[in-house]
């Protein structure tokens, strides 16, 4: 049950992203929902992939490598997901500063 909730909260960040970011679009809920389990898959597998060569990087930019790498997975993802677009790296990387700092307010607001 926690996956089918943290997939529906991801989905609507994912969507309220794309009203606030120029060049991310979102066509409704089905891609938000498609995207949201696409970028926590592709999002997974880069850090299980890469793991050991991004920790000393997380470390040495205070986190800002997870943010490039958020920003890979929405871009990847983009280009997999119908109904889906980012139109430029740049508008990515903002869309993960977004969607990170609306799941730290989420986070705060819920108490995690």
């Amino acid at each position: 049950m926690e996956f089918v909730i943290h997939t529906l909260v991801s989905a609507g960040v994912l969507y309220v992203a794309s009203k606030m970011i120029d060049g991310v679009e979102v066509d409704g809920a089905v891609p938000a929902l498609i995207s949201a389990v696409v970028v926590g898959l592709v999002n997974g597998l880069i850090w299980f992939v890469f793991g050991a060569i991004l920790a000393p990087l997380l470390i040495l930019t205070v986190g800002l490598i997870a943010l490039v790498v958020n920003a890979v997975a929405l871009k990847f993802t983009a280009s997999v997901v119908r109904g889906f677009e980012i139109s430029s790296f740049r508008a990515a990387l903002m869309a993960a500063v977004a969607i990170a700092l609306m799941n730290l307010l989420l986070g705060f607001l819920i108490g995690r």
